[in-house]
């Protein structure tokens, strides 16, 4: 077949260096050879891509093949993680695991410790205009809640829970009789009861605690 298109490259030279020199090729004659030419040198291309192509594409399904045996899901393969076992079977390992489509899974032994919450007695309004501590110092805490309670029906005024200033100068939280409020700590972070403390207009009002410690 090479030796057509060599054939068909010649005859291409001697009509060009007839036509140069004698300019004596009709229109219809050249476009005759020219035809011609094309249908030489369709075949060959034809011819060729038939053998090449074919031979590409056989060779390429056999690489795939060898692929496909390198990772297949053999049950015995080495996984990641494994030391031991050839990098083949690390991969059949893995593709196994892929096509099982299998997630990560995050286990821990930790135990879960359950605390259970510590209730004081009700904090209480001694004298209106001195504020007092909810606890003493170092009582640390994550959580904390509040409950505000009366101590006579007819009461109505608000209790202030803040720093050690009268409730008439800092009202940092304030609570009706019943209502309760929750405080958290930052993550990661404790609170201390001492910090926090109780006014209001009555005598006798106060607040229930119940805390979580760190």
């Amino acid at each position: 077949m090479k030796k057509r298109l060599w054939v068909a490259l010649v005859l291409v030279g001697f009509i060009v260096l007839a036509f140069g020199y004698t300019r004596d090729v009709s229109g219809d004659g050249l476009k005759a050879i020219l035809v011609a030419l094309e249908a030489l040198i369709d075949d060959g291309i034809s011819a060729n891509a038939g053998t090449d192509l074919d031979t590409s594409a056989l060779a390429l399904d056999a690489s795939v093949d060898g692929l496909e045996g390198g990772l297949g899901t053999a049950t015995t393969a080495a996984v990641d993680g494994d030391a031991a076992g050839s990098a083949v079977a690390h991969l059949r390992g893995i593709n196994k695991k892929l096509a099982a489509g299998v997630g990560v899974t995050e286990t821990s032994t930790a135990t879960p410790v359950a605390k259970t919450p510590t209730r004081l007695a009700a904090v209480i309004i001694g004298a209106p205009g001195t504020p007092g501590a909810l606890a003493a110092d170092g009582t640390f805490f994550t959580e904390a809640t509040l409950q505000a309670g009366r101590a006579a029906a007819a009461n109505a005024s608000l209790i202030t829970i803040g720093g050690n200033t009268a409730y008439t100068s800092q009202r940092a939280i304030e609570l009706a009789p019943g209502e309760t409020r929750t405080i958290r700590a930052r993550d990661g972070t404790k609170l201390d009861l001492n910090d926090y403390y109780i006014d209001g207009v009555n005598t006798l009002d106060g607040v229930r605690i119940e805390y979580i410690a760190p």
